[in-house]
């Protein structure tokens, strides 16, 4: 349909595989912090900026957001 042939998940991820880049590694505490707060999105376009322009957007909202994390479990501990 539409002259488009049709790929497999092997050969898709295969041209995904090719044409991607490693920017970071993450822990995954990290990662449940981002998901719990909503966060994925704009993480990942934090990553992507700073890939572009060298900053360093995404571990400084990673530090909020532990912050942010670490006062919640304070509250609950009372």
């Amino acid at each position: 349909m539409f002259g488009v042939g049709e790929k497999t998940d092997e050969q898709l991820a295969d041209e995904t595989e090719k044409t991607s880049k490693h920017v970071l590694d993450l822990e995954r505490t990290l990662w449940t912090l981002i998901v719990r707060y909503k966060s994925r999105a704009y993480f990942l376009e934090l990553v992507e900026k700073d890939y572009r322009t060298g900053t360093n957007y995404a571990f400084e909202f990673l530090e909020e957001l532990a912050i942010i994390e670490y006062k919640r479990l304070l509250i609950d501990d009372t």
